[in-house]
């Protein structure tokens, strides 16, 4: 099954992403639009949150049995000549998922950290630990470790995507100019 790439756009929104990318219409259009949503929302967690939609930024958009593709989407051909812009698209789509990683796990420790500062919270743990306060700086320090660990780490991840991703930009457009010239 080919890949499936679409671009954000102005889209603020998974309902008018949903509706952008996937055929919804007629009978049933209110389940096909919760289904494309959850579709979009698991393949690129990022969009759960406002931040997550981004100008430009490729997403994958999977297949949903009964839904057919909107044509804003760019399905590939893994035809030989295609292989370059293929890899482009595949790296676009893993930058785009390893992104929504990163995002999912930052909300998670903003949770933690927020869970673990609520006062009551605290004065439930400290009745039932004496050792409350040390084990709350210890968490907090290790969830800040981790949160500066992770934003290294994303950043990493994503320059060395988009190295990668201009690499094949180039090696794109050099087979484009060696067919072209073929002719």
């Amino acid at each position: 099954m080919p890949t499936r790439i679409a671009t954000l756009g102005r889209e603020r929104r998974i309902a008018t992403l949903a509706r952008r990318v996937y055929r919804i219409e007629g009978t049933g259009s209110a389940e096909s639009q919760r289904l494309a949503e959850a579709a979009l929302l698991r393949a690129n967690p990022r969009l759960a949150t406002p931040e997550g939609f981004r100008n430009g930024a490729a997403i994958v958009v999977p297949a949903v049995r009964g839904l057919e593709l909107a044509e804003a989407v760019l399905a590939t051909r893994a035809a030989p000549e295609d292989l370059a812009g293929e890899t482009r698209l595949r790296l676009q789509a893993s930058a785009s998922r390893i992104e929504g990683r990163f995002v999912a796990a930052e909300a998670s420790a903003a949770a933690s950290l927020q869970q673990i500062q609520d006062p009551a919270f605290r004065r439930t743990l400290a009745r039932t630990l004496p050792e409350a306060e040390e084990l709350v700086a210890t968490a907090e320090r290790n969830i800040a470790q981790r949160r500066s660990e992770n934003a290294e780490r994303n950043g990493l991840f994503q320059e060395a995507l988009t190295e990668a991703i201009s690499a094949v930009e180039v090696l794109q457009k050099l087979a484009e100019s060696a067919r072209n010239s073929g002719r």
